[in-house]
């Protein structure tokens, strides 16, 4: 069916011949309920925009990649009606609840799932150090006691600032290696000195870019400070599971708190907050990119299909492309239960 395939309604009703009414009529009257909780349960919020509202709710299988339901509102209330419509015993089949550390969805886990073991989405967890660094940055290049070159420049280096220090290091090194091959291509060929090549404004050397970050950094402590704290987060986060990763975070933590800059603190309190979220998100490798991949999907389906006024016929369009009908078409088994067809 072409409706699986991500096409428009239009698209479709121009290529097989019923008029979009009539295709319309057969998508309202689809039986799409698979009506199953995967082992593997990702949430997570995205923009629906329809006559529901502006948020919505969508929940996917993190070890198939398929699409679950969608939920019409963001709110504790109709989390809740969904996860009431299964049993305890279908609940219990949960293994692992994925989500970022919204509150919400950490508080549905405990209410619905606490069998489950809760794992945070590393990448949220990340993010949340970035941004709090960024926020620091961004406190300190409207610093108007700073001269305005030097905030300008800062504002413009931003990319410098978040890649790690060994890749601008590689970057140093490659940029010194092709300027030295130049010289010497232009010594060899157009027998010039190094005191003609010195004069000649395309071969004189840039400015180093770790030499720029030190630089730049030197500015402000609180900005120097939570540029180490940001680097050292994401090493951490890089470090394969064991067991003096969690000794490590807690002394991450600590070093964060004690920085006495509001925005690390923040970032801080809130992964110490949810610790066990998170380390389980690492010593178990599960991730919430399942939702997060599916979110994108969506957007290219409501793009592609010019929008949609009304929360059931996305939801039902999303499913047949993502979700219940793949599963059936791909004879994919869940929780040892293969679907069958409803239709026949």
């Amino acid at each position: 069916m072409d409706l699986m395939d991500k096409k428009s309604v239009k698209a479709t009703s121009e290529k097989n011949g019923p008029s979009t009414y009539m295709v319309n009529k057969v998508l309202d009257r689809a039986i799409l309920d698979a009506h199953y909780l995967p082992e593997t349960l990702c949430i997570d919020e995205f923009k629906a925009n329809t006559n529901e509202g502006k948020m919505a709710v969508a929940i996917a299988d993190g070890d198939t990649g398929f699409l679950v339901e969608i939920l019409p509102h963001l709110t504790t209330k109709c989390i809740g009606h969904f996860f009431e419509g299964f049993d305890q015993k279908e609940r219990a089949s949960v293994r692992y609840f994925c989500s970022d550390m919204s509150a919400m969805f950490i508080r549905a886990q405990k209410t619905w799932f606490p069998d489950a073991t809760l794992c945070i989405d590393r990448f949220h967890v990340v993010k949340l150090a970035t941004e709090a660094f960024n926020s620091v940055r961004r406190h300190v290049q409207n610093d108007e006691s700073l001269p305005k070159p030097l905030r300008r420049e800062m504002r413009k280096a931003w990319k410098l600032f978040l890649t790690r220090p060994e890749e601008l290091e590689r970057i140093d090194f490659e940029y010194a290696e092709k300027l030295a091959d130049n010289r010497a291509a232009l010594m060899s060929t157009l027998d010039l000195t190094e005191e003609e090549i010195a004069e000649l404004s395309f071969m004189k050397p840039r400015e180093a870019r770790v030499a720029k970050v030190e630089r730049l950094l030197e500015a402000d402590p609180d900005l120097k400070c939570a540029y180490k704290l940001m680097h050292l987060f994401r090493n951490w986060s890089d470090m394969t599971w064991c067991a003096e990763k969690r000794d490590s975070l807690s002394n991450w933590i600590s070093l964060a708190i004690r920085s006495g800059i509001p925005e690390m603190r923040r970032a801080a309190k809130s992964i110490k907050r949810n610790r066990e979220g998170v380390l389980n998100g690492y010593k178990f490798n599960k991730t919430n990119a399942t939702a997060e991949g599916l979110n994108n999907s969506i957007k290219v389906l409501k793009r592609t299909s010019y929008g949609f006024k009304t929360f059931e016929r996305m939801r039902r369009r999303c499913l047949l492309s993502l979700g219940y009908m793949k599963i059936i078409k791909r004879g994919i088994k869940i929780n040892g239960v293969k679907f069958e067809d409803p239709r026949g």
